[in-house]
């Protein structure tokens, strides 16, 4: 439940601020029990700041805490994040800051104590912290207030300062898929698949693939081009989006020159934001069961073949692998990285061309115990 959670704002105005807020994130999912609910950044214009300051991106996190943790210890911890990624103490009230990160509730508590006051007393009156809020909790009622986080933004005069910036999602470059999808198919563990929609960014981790190879009898390139597989023999760093069982769909990264015929099956992503759009597209009532699959993360994130040929490496198209720059952090987070056979085939069954992070809860199947 979103009322279990501590609510957090993220802001940067200083350095290279969408990457300081992209990195707090990653900081703050190490604190967390599971993973993070996160907005899209933002960037907005300063409130309240010396004349002159530069614009922030701002973001906000939903974080669900240790069961003993309390306002005041994730205060402590949020306060030495703040310092460990380059935050001084303060010389002028609101000068630029390398990162700021402000409790803004935490479930249901209250405080009203000289170090804390829960929830943040001006939070339901900002629009840069409420319009990246109402991105994961749009229905959430803070504490003391009778509107939710959606009502109380309609209620805000508009604000033309506050707009959802693109900038965060970087693709990766074509050359990363020249390689053969045996190499690729690991390298893609901890980077983003990412699907760009009216309602902002939504997506996450790629926590589970398998590779297909030119002189692999379960590829379907094995039998030579046809109109399905057209994709395959193109250029590298498009999408492959084919049906399956008549009704469910995968979506695979074309590897390899033109000609050569090799993909990487996408078969989980361990969510990290844009939930709200995914569980409108899948109504499920478990998180783990939006994209622990295949299948259902096409579902989730609305792909279907008409993003069969999708530049994955075009920032405007509407599906791309971005780009995270602390991917290999992320794999030792949740690893080791495990190498099996793949599943649900007959032919090629033998070959150890599956790759999952063993510590991601949203990985689709694991080997059965005899």
């Amino acid at each position: 439940m979103i009322g279990d959670i501590a609510i957090i704002a993220l802001g940067s105005n200083l350095g290279d601020t969408a990457r300081s807020v992209l990195e707090a994130m990653d900081r703050l999912q190490q604190l967390a029990t599971a993973p993070l609910l996160r907005s899209a950044l933002w960037q907005t214009t300063p409130v309240d700041c010396p004349p002159g300051s530069p614009p922030f991106v701002n973001a906000v996190v939903g974080l669900r805490p240790d069961p003993g943790e309390t306002p005041e210890s994730l205060l402590k911890k949020l306060q030495a994040l703040e310092r460990a990624l380059g935050r001084q103490a303060k010389k002028v009230q609101n000068e630029p800051r390398p990162i700021d990160l402000d409790l803004i509730a935490f479930g249901r508590q209250v405080r009203h104590s000289h170090d804390l006051v829960l929830p943040h007393p001006r939070a339901h009156q900002r629009r840069f912290v409420l319009e990246p809020l109402s991105e994961i909790a749009p229905n959430l009622v803070l504490p003391g207030q009778t509107q939710t986080v959606r009502e109380l933004l309609q209620n805000l005069p508009p604000d033309s300062g506050v707009r959802r910036t693109l900038n965060q999602f970087v693709p990766l470059p074509r050359s990363f898929y020249e390689p053969s999808a045996r190499v690729v198919a690991r390298q893609l563990l901890g980077h983003w698949l990412v699907r760009n929609t009216p309602d902002g960014p939504a997506g996450g981790w790629i926590v589970e693939t398998e590779a297909y190879l030119a002189d692999d009898p379960a590829c379907h390139a094995a039998r030579g081009l046809t109109d399905r597989n057209r994709v395959m023999f193109g250029p590298p760093g498009h999408a492959y989006v084919y049906l399956i069982y008549g009704y469910h769909f995968c979506i695979n990264a074309v590897c390899q020159p033109p000609g050569t015929a090799e993909a990487v099956l996408i078969r989980a992503v361990e969510t990290m934001t844009g939930q709200p759009f995914l569980f409108r597209q899948r109504r499920v009532s478990n998180e783990r069961d939006l994209t622990n699959g295949p299948a259902k993360l096409c579902e989730a994130m609305a792909i279907d073949r008409k993003l069969d040929g999708a530049d994955l490496c075009d920032p405007r198209s509407p599906l791309i692998i971005a780009e995270n720059p602390q991917a290999t952090a992320f794999r030792r987070l949740r690893g080791p990285v495990v190498r099996t056979v793949r599943v649900g085939i007959t032919r090629a069954a033998e070959l150890d061309l599956r790759f999952y992070l063993e510590g991601s809860l949203f990985v689709s199947r694991r080997p059965t115990l005899t």
